[in-house]
C-alpha cells in the first residue's frame, strides 16, 4: 500500500466522510480567527462598509470608481447584507461576511488536500497557511477572498483531473459555479486563472462538461453581482475600464520595491523550482497532475510579467497567484517526513521531523512574516 492510499474496512470512516469532518472543523476554526482579525483590521474595510450602505440605500456613491465600485466584490456585499439585516453596523457586517467566505474556501482547500493525499498532513498545513497567511495584513477584501479561492480552483482542477471522465463531468457545474462566484468577487484574477483551468478541465472531461460548466459560471456570476441585474452592459464596461486604467492608463507610475518582492516571492519561487526539479525525476505515482501544475506555472509567470509591465503595481495583486505555490511547497516539505495522517486526531503522534517541518515552515513564513510587513513605511500603493 502506498503512502497516499487509505485502507477502508467496513467499520472505518470513508475518506469522503473524514474530508467533510475536516472541512467543518477547519471552517469553524478559520471563521473565528478571521472574524477577530478582520474586525480588528481589514484593508479598505471602511470603504467597503460605506459601499454596503450605498448599495442598501441606493446612494450616489454606489458607482464611485474612487470608492469600492469596479472590483466587483459584490459577493462580499451580499454576505455583509445578511449580517447587516441582523442589526450589525456596516463595518462589522462586512468583516464577518468576508471572514465567512474566506473560512468556507479555506475549509474546502483543506478537504481537497486530504482527498488528494489522505495519508499526509498536507491538509493541516494548508489549513494553517490559509488561515494565518501573512498576506491578509494588507489584502483588500476581494484579494483576501481570491487568495484561498484561486488555490481552491487549482486544487479542484487537480482532483477532477484524477477522476474518471463521467465523475469529472458531474462536477462541471460545481467548477463553473466556483469560478463565477470568484469572478463576482475579483474579476481579473478569477477569469485569468479560472478560464484556462476550465479549458484544461473540459479537455480532460470531454465536451459534455462545457455547457454545465458555463451555465454554472454564468449563473453564479449574475447571482453574485447585483449590478448585472439592472445595468449588465454598462457594468461589464466599467469592470473592463477599471482593469485597463490601472494597467495602462494610470497617471504616473507605481512600482514594487525590493522589500515587497522579497516579502511575496521567495517561498513561491522555491515551490515553483521544487516542482520543476521533480519534473526531471519522474515518479511512478504522482498524486498531482502535471498538466494542471504546468498550466498554473505558466499563468503565474505570465501574471508576474504583466504586473512588471503595468503602470500601477501593487504587491497584493500577486497574493492569489503565489498562495497556491506556498501551499504546494508545504506538500513538498512534508514529503520529506516519515509520518502519515492518523485518526482520531487526538491520538496522533508526530515524528520529530514532521513537527519540525510543520512548525519550522509555518511559523517563520507566516506568523513571523507579519513582522516583515511592519518594516514598511511611507505611502503604500
Amino acid at each position: 500500500m502506498t503512502r497516499d492510499q487509505v485502507a477502508t474496512p467496513a467499520t472505518a470512516e470513508t475518506p469522503a466522510l473524514r474530508a467533510r469532518k475536516i472541512a467543518l472543523s477547519v471552517f469553524a476554526a478559520t471563521f473565528v480567527v478571521q472574524s477577530v482579525k478582520f474586525l480588528l483590521y481589514l484593508a479598505d474595510g471602511e470603504i467597503w462598509g460605506h459601499q454596503l450602505l450605498n448599495l442598501l440605500g441606493w446612494k450616489p456613491g454606489l458607482l464611485d470608481f474612487d470608492g469600492a465600485y469596479g472590483h466587483p466584490g459584490t459577493t462580499l456585499l451580499e454576505l455583509a447584507a445578511l449580517f447587516h439585516f441582523l442589526g450589525l453596523p456596516d463595518y462589522p457586517s462586512f468583516a464577518l461576511g468576508t471572514a465567512l467566505l474566506v473560512a468556507a474556501l479555506t475549509a474546502a482547500c483543506s478537504a481537497l488536500c486530504f482527498l488528494l493525499q489522505p495519508r499526509s498532513w498536507w491538509w493541516l498545513a494548508t489549513a494553517f497557511l490559509l488561515t494565518f497567511s501573512r498576506f491578509y495584513i494588507d489584502a483588500t477584501p476581494p484579494v483576501a477572498v481570491v487568495m484561498p479561492g484561486v488555490t481552491l480552483m487549482a486544487l479542484l482542477s487537480c482532483w477532477l483531473w484524477l477522476q474518471e471522465k463521467a465523475v469529472a463531468r458531474s462536477f462541471a457545474a460545481l467548477l463553473g459555479t466556483l469560478i463565477g462566484i470568484l469572478a463576482a468577487t475579483r474579476l481579473d484574477v478569477s477569469l485569468f486563472v479560472g478560464g484556462p483551468l476550465f479549458v484544461l478541465f473540459c479537455y480532460r472531461a470531454g465536451r459534455g462538461a462545457l455547457l454545465p460548466g458555463l451555465a454554472g459560471g454564468v449563473a453564479a456570476f449574475f447571482a453574485g453581482n447585483p449590478f448585472l441585474w439592472f445595468m449588465p452592459v454598462q457594468h461589464l464596461k466599467d469592470l473592463y475600464w477599471k482593469f485597463s486604467y490601472h494597467y495602462a492608463h494610470y497617471k504616473g507610475s507605481v512600482s514594487l520595491s525590493a522589500l515587497e518582492w522579497s516579502f511575496v516571492m521567495p517561498l513561491a519561487a522555491l515551490g515553483m523550482l521544487w516542482f520543476l526539479v521533480q519534473l526531471r525525476s519522474p515518479r511512478k505515482e504522482e498524486p498531482l497532475p502535471r498538466p494542471v501544475l504546468l498550466g498554473y506555472l505558466a499563468l503565474t509567470l505570465l501574471a508576474v510579467s504583466l504586473l512588471v509591465s503595468s503602470k500601477y503595481q501593487a504587491v497584493r495583486y500577486l497574493y492569489p497567484f503565489v498562495t497556491f505555490w506556498e501551499v504546494l511547497l508545504a506538500r513538498f516539505v512534508l514529503e520529506l517526513t516519515p509520518d502519515t495522517c492518523t485518526f482520531p486526531l487526538s491520538a496522533a503522534r508526530f515524528d520529530k521531523k514532521t513537527a519540525l517541518a510543520l512548525l519550522g515552515f509555518i511559523i517563520p513564513t507566516q506568523v513571523l512574516g507579519y513582522l516583515w510587513v511592519f518594516k514598511w513605511f511611507g505611502p503604500r500603493p
